[in-house]
Parts: structure tokens; sequence; C-alpha cells
């Protein structure tokens, strides 16, 4: 072998050698890029799992609270059911009653259009008859016509029987309407016998102070006649009178003082009789006050019935 071919050799292991040292550096770069590829993907999936678990945790919250409140409506309900035992047996019978009503009427209304469709049916296939009608097929079609105005009759019926039994159902809403019409009415009788009693004493008042200026009125004139008659009442001939004088002044104002006693007396009276009825006035409105709220809870167990009701009606 010449040297010129052994060179040759060298170069080319050379080459190949720096060749394969470049795919291998090229080969990993793609495998790291394979691999931030791949992290990325993982983190945006760790992402959108954060979100889906952040939204389940929300969903969660809001069907406990939603739960929560429907255990108090419940609990709500079954005090308001165990306060009112009669008006809910009542209540209860018109519902049944109701129902049974209803399931016969659905029942009447399910036979009546099977009945009517077969009718129909009938009919039909009684005017595809190319045939003369017989007496026979005029008979049958005048049984089925009278069946079918029979079945529409009934079922007229058991709907005003429905109908009833709703009228009855709202007739008990009404007594929140009469409960607001007496509390007014106790409000307007309270406020005129307030206005009464003021009246009256003011009047008293009034008489008490005309009986006051009266008597000093009176009680001035008297002083200013006994300056006038004093100098002649140290004479001896007019002693006597001055004296009688003087006692029919007494008199007068011990009689001004017993009337305005007797009138202090009379208004300490009427104040403790007006105590007492207002006393009895103030009972009366607690009672009022405990029988409204008893009918606001009959209307508001009717209330909540009617929409139960209701929802059953359109299911």
């Amino acid at each position: 072998m010449s040297v010129a071919s052994t060179g040759q050799e060298v170069f080319e292991t050379a080459t190949i050698s720096e060749n394969n040292e470049k795919g291998e550096e090229i080969s990993a770069d793609t495998e790291l890029e394979q691999i931030d590829r791949d992290l990325e993907k993982i983190r945006a999936e760790c992402a959108q799992l954060e979100l889906m678990t952040s939204a389940e945790k929300a969903e969660i919250a809001a069907a406990k609270v939603e739960n929560e409140e429907n255990l108090k409506e419940i609990q709500r309900l079954e005090s308001l059911l165990e306060s009112q035992p009669k008006q809910v047996d009542e209540l209860r019978e018109l519902l049944d009653a109701l129902d049974a009503s209803k399931a016969r009427l659905k029942d009447i209304r399910s036979n009546a259009n099977a009945q009517i469709a077969e009718i129909a049916k009938k009919i039909e296939e009684i005017d595809e008859v190319e045939a003369e009608e017989t007496e026979e097929d005029r008979a049958e079609l005048q049984r089925l016509t009278e069946k079918y105005d029979a079945l529409k009759l009934l079922r007229a019926e058991k709907a005003r029987e429905v109908a009833t039994l709703q009228t009855r159902l709202d007739a008990s809403l009404t007594t929140s309407v009469r409960a607001q019409y007496e509390k007014r009415a106790i409000e307007r009788f309270n406020d005129m016998a307030t206005l009464t009693r003021e009246t009256k004493q003011v009047m008293v008042l009034f008489n008490s102070v005309v009986d006051v200026q009266n008597f000093t009125e009176k009680t001035i004139a008297l002083t200013e006649k006994i300056e006038d008659v004093l100098p002649q009442a140290t004479k001896a001939e007019y002693r006597e009178s001055f004296i009688d004088f003087l006692q029919d002044l007494y008199s007068g104002m011990s009689t001004t003082s017993r009337k305005v006693k007797e009138a202090s007396y009379t208004l300490d009276q009427e104040k403790t009789k007006r105590a007492e009825e207002r006393a009895k006035i103030n009972e009366k409105v607690l009672e009022f006050h405990r029988k409204s709220e008893y009918f606001q809870k009959v209307c508001d167990l009717n209330e909540e019935l009617r929409k139960e009701l209701s929802a059953l009606e359109r299911v």
C-alpha cells in the first residue's frame, strides 16, 4: 500500500467521524426541542385542569348554598305546617278533593279522547263507504253521536267541579284583606277615642280656669269694695253690716274653692277611667295583632299551596 492511499484513507476516516459527531449534535437538539414542546403541552394541560378544578369547586359551593337554602325552606314549611294543623288539614282535604277531581277528569278526558278518536275513525270509515247507508248505519251513527255529546257534557261538568274547588281555595285568601280593614278600623277608633279624651280634658281644664278666673275677679272686686267701705266699717253703725259682708265673702270663697276641688276630683276620676279604657284598647290591639299574624301565616300557607297546585297543574 502506498503512502498516498494511506493518507486518503485517513482523510476519509476523519471526515466520517466529523459527520457522525454533527449528526449526533443535531439529534440531541431535536430531542431537546421535543422535550420543551412536551413540557409546554404538559403545563397547558395542568393550567386547564386547574381551571376545570376551580369551576368544579365553584359549582360545588353553589350547590351547597342552594342545598342549604332548600333545607331552610323545607324547615320553614314544616314549622308552618306544624303551627297550623287545623287549617293545614282543611287545605289538605281541599287539595285531596281537587286532586281526586283532577284525576277523575283526567281519566274521563283520556277515555273520552279515546272514544272520540274511535268514533271519529268509525265516522271516517262510514264516510268512506261508497255504498248507500242502511238504517243500521244511520242508527249506529246516531248512537255514537249521542254518546259523543254525553261525554262532552260529562267533561264540562267535571271541569265545573274543579273550578268550584279552585274558587273555594281562593276564597280563603280574603282573610288577609279582612284583617287589613279590621286593623284600619281599630286605628281610626283609637284616633277618635284619643281625640275625644283630649277634648274632654281641655273642656274640664277650661271650666276650671273659668271658675278660678271668676273667683279671682270676685275676690279682687270684694277687696276693692272692702277698701272703699273700710273707713265706714270703723264706725259702730256699719260694723255689723261689714261683718256680714265679710261672712258673705268667706262663704263665696269657700263655695268657689269647693267647686275647684270637685272639678279636680272629677278630672282625676276621668283620667283614671281613660287610663283603664286605654289599657283595654291596648289589649284589644295586641289581640288584633296576634290574630293578624295568625291570618297572615294562614294566607302565606295558602299562597304556597296555590303555587304548588299551579306547578302540579302545569305538570
